[in-house]
């Protein structure tokens, strides 16, 4: 039966077979390398959430250790970012707002990847966002739809 492996069991293996009817020059052993691939937690600094004020600059950084070099990358939600172990984003805005996430892949086994995420919070005052909107009606009926957004982090006291 097959059983499951950690990093600990990895090394040299000898199989031995005794067989005392064998003359002494024919071998019957046999060394066997056994290596386990793995990785580590990750470590994101900060770690769970930051808040920033608006306009201002933070520095997310990820490190990731195992038995191969993992390759880390960064996304927000599902768009890619950084190819970087440190992100830096500056100038803060409401839209810079959002879940990070910090990828650490093994590209020499498939399949042998981490993930960890910090919460980015941008407080400030609220603002109008200007949206592109029709200035100008074609026809009397024809809808419109008009739009305000306010995005914006109410900080806590």
């Amino acid at each position: 039966d097959a059983l499951p492996i950690s990093r600990s069991q990895a090394g040299t293996y000898r199989c031995e077979v005794m067989d005392f009817d064998s003359p002494p020059e024919v071998s019957l052993t046999k060394d066997l390398q056994f290596s386990v691939s793995y990785l580590d937690p990750l470590t994101v600094t900060p770690s769970k959430a930051v808040t920033i004020r608006l306009g201002g600059d933070v520095r997310l950084t990820c490190a990731g250790k195992g038995s191969h070099v993992p390759k880390i990358t960064w996304r927000k939600g599902k768009e890619h970012v950084s190819d970087s172990k440190e992100l830096s984003l500056r100038g803060v805005t409401y839209h810079s707002m959002g879940t990070y996430t910090c990828v650490a892949n093994v590209s020499e086994v498939p399949g042998l990847h981490k993930e960890q995420s910090v919460r980015v919070i941008v407080e400030g005052k609220p603002k109008i966002e200007e949206t592109d909107y029709k200035s100008e009606v074609t026809m009397e009926g024809e809808e419109v739809t008009l739009r305000c957004s306010v995005p914006g982090q109410i900080g806590r006291a």
